[in-house]
C-alpha cells in the first residue's frame, strides 16, 4: 500500500477492525495496547512523565495511565486532542492517535449499498470491463476511468460495480463528487467523507472536526473490509485522496472528465482512457434502447444516427429517445433532422441539463481558464476537426510553447484529443459546440482575424510544400500576398501535405463560404498538384470548382483558364474524354486570351495524351504544336515535357529508335533542372523504348531508377503505371518473381485509387504461370504530363 494512501497510519497499531473483529463498544486488546504503546512513546519523545502530560492536558493522571495501560476502552475524542496539542504532535500524528482511538464505534446495523441504479441498455465495452475485473484483483485496486462528457464514464462503472457487487461483501459506497455539475461546486471531501462516516454506522458525535482526523478513522474502520467504492465526476486528484482507503482490500473506482494523471504518478492507479463506442457497439446500442425490429427496417438511417452522433453514448440514447418519443417519428426522419450540422446540438437538446448534449458538453468548458476557453472556441472556427500544434498557435495569435500549454489543459480536461505530441482533434460534437460558442462570444473581427492567421499558416507551408515536390511548375500569379514557408525537404514536403490536405480541403470551402476569393484560389492552387498524384480526384474536382468559381468572382481570366485546366486533368485522369476535351481547349483560350502561353501551351498536352487512344500521329501533332508555343515563350522545361511525350507516342507506334533520341533530348534538359516527376516519366518513355528494342536489362534498371524518383514526389498514378512496365521488363528477362511483384503492386495501388487498370494487372498475375515470352502491352497512354 502506498504511503500517500495511508498517510502515515502504521499498520501495527491496529489490527483490522471489522464486523467479527469489534465487540459492543471497545477496542479490542491487542488493537488498545498498541496504542498504548505508541502513545508512550510519543511521551517519551516529548520528555514529558505521566504527571507532565496531566498538566499539560488538565486530564488526570489516571486516565494517562489508563491510556498508556490499554485500559481505557473509549477515550474522548477532546481528551485525545489535548494530548496531541500537549505532545505537540504534526498533523499525522494526530491522524493516527485520534484515528486509532476514535475508532472505537459501534458496528454498522446495515452494510452499504449505495451503488447507483445499473444502467438500462448498457453494451459492449468488453475490454474496460475485463480490466477492471483485473484491477479488481491487484494489491492495492484503484481505477480512474476518465474521458469527454457524454461517453459513458459513469455508465461504465455502474455497470461494473453491480456485476462485482458480490464481491465486495462489507458493502459498496458512492458519491457524486460534482467536479462538472452546472448547478453545484465540486463536493468538499469532508462531507463525503462524513457521508462515508456515517454510512458505516459512526454516530455523529464520533466523528471528528478536522479532515485528516475524518480520514483517519474512515482508513481504520475500512481496513480489512472487502468494500467497493465509487467515486464519481471527480474534479481533481486533491478531492479524491481523503476518500480513499488504507486498505488494499477495497477496491475504489473513480470517473472524471480530467485526467487525474497525479492519482496514476502517486497512487498507482490504473488509468481507463474510455474512447468512443465502436460502429458495432453505437448500432447494438441503439438496437437495445429501439428494438431490432426497426434497426433492421431502416439500416442505412440508423447507420446515419451512428455517425451524426460521432459514436457517443449520450448523443446516441437522446437520439433514440427521440425516436420513441416522437410519435411517428421514424429512424429516417431522426437522421434527417440530426443531418444539419447547425442544428445538430438543438436536435439532441433534451430540456434536461443531465442529458442535454450542450449543457452537458459545457460543464467541461466552464471549468477551464479563460485563455483556454478564447482558444478552444477558436478550434471551433477552425474548418476541419484536426489541427496541428504550429496551426493551432497560428489560429489564436499565441506562441508555439502558450499554445502548447493551452492544448494540453485542453486535452486535461477531455475538450480535445491528442493524437501526437503536436496534433489534435476534437469530437464531432465538441466542434460543433466550440463553433456555437464562438458565433455567440467572439465578434466577427476577432473571427475573421484568426481565419486570416490560420490562412497564413496553411497557405505559407502548402506553396514552399509544392515547390519542393514539383519545382518544374509555374508559379501562379500573385493573388495573394502569402508568408514565406520553410525550405522543405522533398519528403517532408511530402508528409506534410499528406498530414494536412484534408485541413486544406476544408479551409478551401470555408474561405469559399465566407466569399474570400483569393484565398480560395490560391488555396485550390497550392493543394491541387498534390491531390492530383495521389488520386484524391474528387477532392480535386470539387475543390478546383469552388476556385473557379471564386476566379469568376474576381473576373480573372487568367485564374479561369488555371482552374478549368485543372479540371481537365482531372477529368483526363478520370478517363471522360468528351468532358476533358471541352475544358481543356476552353482553358487554351482563356490563357491565349490571358496572354500566357505556356499555361496555353500546357493545356495541349494532357489533351495529346486523350487523342493518343485514337489518333497516335494526331497526338504526336499536337505535342509538335506545343513545342513551338513554349519554344516562343523560352519555356525549357515545357519542351521538355513535350519531347518526352512525342518519345513515349512514337514508341507506342512501333519506332523505339526514333523515341530514344526524343526521350534523350528532354532527359538532358530536366537533368540540368532537377525536376524530378518530370525525370521519372521522362526515364519510363526511355525504358518502354528500350524494353520494345529487346534490351530488357537496361529497360528494368530504367524503370527502378523512375521508380525511386516517384517515391520521393508521391506520384501514385505515375507510380503504379511504372510498375506495370517495370513488370514487363523483369518478365522478358526471365525474372517472374520480380515481375509478380511488380504487378501485385501495381494492382494495389490501382485499387486503392478506384482505377480500372487493376483489372489489367490482375489478369497479368493470373497469366504469369504460364508466361515464357515479353509482355510489352498494357497502358497505352503517357505517364502524366507537367503541371
Amino acid at each position: 500500500m502506498n504511503l500517500c494512501r495511508g498517510e502515515g497510519i502504521i499498520e501495527a497499531i491496529h489490527r483490522p477492525l471489522t464486523g467479527h473483529d469489534r465487540t459492543g463498544d471497545h477496542i479490542e486488546p491487542a488493537s488498545r495496547s498498541a496504542a498504548a504503546d505508541l502513545l508512550r512513546r510519543w511521551r517519551h519523545r516529548a520528555l514529558l512523565t505521566q504527571e507532565d502530560l496531566a498538566e499539560l492536558t488538565g486530564l488526570g493522571v489516571r486516565t494517562i495511565r489508563r491510556l498508556e495501560s490499554g485500559a481505557e476502552q473509549r477515550p474522548r475524542v477532546d481528551s485525545l486532542r489535548l494530548i496531541a496539542d500537549a505532545l505537540r504532535l504534526t498533523e499525522p500524528d494526530r491522524a493516527q492517535l485520534i484515528g486509532t482511538w476514535g475508532a472505537a464505534t459501534s458496528p454498522p446495523a446495515v452494510v452499504p449499498r449505495q451503488l447507483p441504479p445499473a444502467v438500462s441498455g448498457f453494451c459492449g465495452r468488453a475490454a474496460y470491463l475485463a480490466t477492471l475485473d483485473g484491477v479488481g484483483k491487484q494489491p492495492e485496486p484503484l481505477a480512474v476511468i476518465t474521458g469527454p462528457a457524454g461517453v459513458g464514464k459513469t455508465s461504465l462503472a455502474a455497470h461494473w460495480a453491480h456485476r462485482a457487487a458480490s464481491n465486495y461483501p462489507d458493502g459498496q459506497l458512492y458519491a457524486d463528487l460534482c467536479g462538472f455539475h452546472p448547478h453545484a461546486q465540486p463536493a468538499e471531501p469532508a462531507a463525503v467523507v462524513r457521508r462515508f462516516l456515517d454510512a458505516l454506522g459512526v454516530h455523529h458525535s464520533r466523528i471528528p472536526a478536522e479532515l485528516v482526523a475524518q480520514t483517519a478513522l474512515f482508513r481504520s474502520i475500512t481496513a480489512g473490509r472487502r468494500m467497493l467504492i465509487l467515486l464519481d465526476n471527480a474534479a481533481a486528484a486533491e478531492q479524491v485522496r481523503p476518500l480513499l482507503p488504507a486498505s488494499g482490500t477495497t477496491m475504489v473506482v473513480i470517473t472524471s472528465r480530467s485526467q487525474l494523471t497525479g492519482l496514476v504518478a502517486a497512487e498507482g492507479a490504473h488509468h481507463l482512457a474510455l474512447d468512443l463506442l465502436t460502429p458495432q457497439e453505437a448500432r447494438s446500442l441503439l438496437q437495445r434502447r429501439l428494438g431490432a425490429d426497426r434497426i433492421e427496417a431502416e439500416p442505412a438511417a440508423a447507420a446515419e444516427i451512428v455517425e451524426r452522433c460521432g459514436r457517443l453514448p449520450l448523443a446516441l440514447a437522446v437520439a433514440a429517445a427521440r425516436a420513441v418519443s416522437e410519435h411517428g417519428s421514424t429512424l429516417s426522419d431522426v437522421a434527417q433532422d440530426l443531418s444539419d450540422s447547425a442544428r445538430r446540438l438543438d436536435v439532441l437538446d433534451t430540456g434536461d441539463s443531465a442529458t442535454d448534449v450542450r449543457a452537458v458538453l459545457s460543464w467541461s468548458y466552464h471549468r477551464i481558464s479563460s485563455p483556454a476557453a478564447d482558444v478552444f472556441r477558436l478550434l471551433g472556427t477552425h474548418p476541419a476537426p484536426q489541427i496541428g500544434l504550429p496551426a493551432a498557435a497560428h489560429l489564436a495569435g499565441l506562441a508555439v510553447e502558450a499554445a502548447r500549454r493551452i492544448l494540453l489543459e485542453l486535452k486535461r480536461a477531455h475538450l480535445v484529443t491528442a493524437l501526437s505530441s503536436d496534433r489534435y482533434t476534437l469530437h464531432d460534437l465538441l466542434h460543433l459546440y466550440a463553433a456555437d460558442l464562438a458565433r455567440t462570444h467572439d465578434d466577427e473581427r476577432t473571427r475573421a482575424e484568426a481565419m486570416g492567421r490560420v490562412i497564413d499558416y496553411y497557405l505559407s507551408h502548402a506553396m514552399a510544400a509544392d515547390r519542393a515536390l514539383y519545382p518544374a511548375r509555374d508559379r501562379p500569379p500573385a493573388t495573394y500576398d502569402v508568408p514565406a514557408g520553410p525550405p522543405w525537404h522533398a519528403e517532408d514536403a511530402l508528409a506534410w501535405f499528406i498530414r494536412e490536405h484534408q485541413a486544406l480541403d476544408a479551409l478551401l470551402r470555408s474561405a469559399a463560404e465566407q466569399g474570400r476569393h483569393r484565398e480560395a484560389c490560391q488555396l485550390a492552387w497550392a493543394i491541387s498538384c498534390y491531390l492530383e498524384q495521389r488520386g484524391h480526384l474528387k477532392e480535386l474536382i470539387d475543390g478546383q470548382s469552388l476556385a473557379l468559381d471564386a476566379a469568376r468572382h474576381l473576373d480573372d481570366d487568367h485564374l479561369q483558364a488555371v482552374f478549368i485546366r485543372h479540371l481537365g486533368r482531372a477529368y483526363v485522369l478520370l478517363d471522360d474524354r468528351e468532358r476533358a476535351i471541352a475544358l481543356l481547349a476552353e482553358a487554351a483560350e482563356l490563357a491565349h486570351r490571358s496572354g500566357d502561353g505556356v499555361l496555353a501551351a500546357n493545356s495541349i498536352l494532357p489533351t495529346a495524351r486523350l487523342v493518343s487512344k485514337t489518333d497516335l500521329p494526331q497526338a504526336i501533332a499536337l505535342c509538335r504544336t506545343a513545342i513551338s508555343r513554349f519554344e516562343q515563350e523560352g519555356h525549357e522545361v515545357g519542351r521538355a515535357s513535350a519531347l518526352n511525350s512525342i518519345g513515349w507516342y512514337l514508341t507506342l507506334l512501333g519506332r523505339p529508335a526514333e523515341a530514344i533520341v526524343y526521350c534523350e533530348e528532354a532527359l538532358v534538359v530536366l537533368e540540368r533542372h532537377g525536376y524530378r516527376n518530370l525525370l521519372a516519366s521522362t526515364l519510363n518513355s526511355l525504358a518502354r523504348a528500350h524494353l520494345d528494342l529487346g534490351n530488357h536489362l537496361l529497360a528494368a534498371q530504367l524503370y527502378e531508377r523512375a521508380l525511386g524518383l516517384v517515391r520521393e514526389v508521391g506520384d501514385r498514378y505515375m507510380f503504379a503505371e511504372i510498375l506495370m512496365h517495370a513488370g514487363d521488363a523483369h518478365l522478358a528477362a526471365g525474372d517472374t518473381s520480380q515481375a509478380d511483384r511488380a504487378w501485385r503492386d501495381a494492382m494495389h495501388v490501382f485499387t486503392e485509387l478506384d482505377h480500372p487498370d487493376a483489372l489489367d494487372a490482375r489478369n497479368r498475375l493470373a497469366d504469369l504461370p504460364g508466361e515464357s515470352r515479353s509482355r510489352t502491352t498494357g497502358l497505352a497512354e503517357p505517364p502524366p504530363g507537367p503541371h
